[in-house]
């Protein structure tokens, strides 16, 4: 499954920062940009087509958990 990997220990310690900030320094809003990272796995490729039967069409793609009939 092709997902964005985030930083999640560096996004909760950022969060802790903040909130002990605004705690001691109530104010406006302040909005944090973290670097996140696309990871593209075999779900992001089309299936392909194997025809074996003229009556049935399989799609099939390199995970066998993910074949088809339609």
């Amino acid at each position: 499954l092709t997902t964005i990997r985030q930083p999640a220990y560096d996004m909760g310690k950022r969060a802790c920062e903040l909130l002990l900030q605004k705690m001691k320094n109530p104010g406006k809003p302040e909005q944090h940009m973290m670097e996140t990272k696309l990871v593209v796995r075999e779900s992001t490729a089309a299936p392909q087509e194997v025809k074996t039967d003229k009556s049935e069409n399989y799609w099939t793609s390199s995970d066998p958990r993910t074949n088809y009939i339609l």
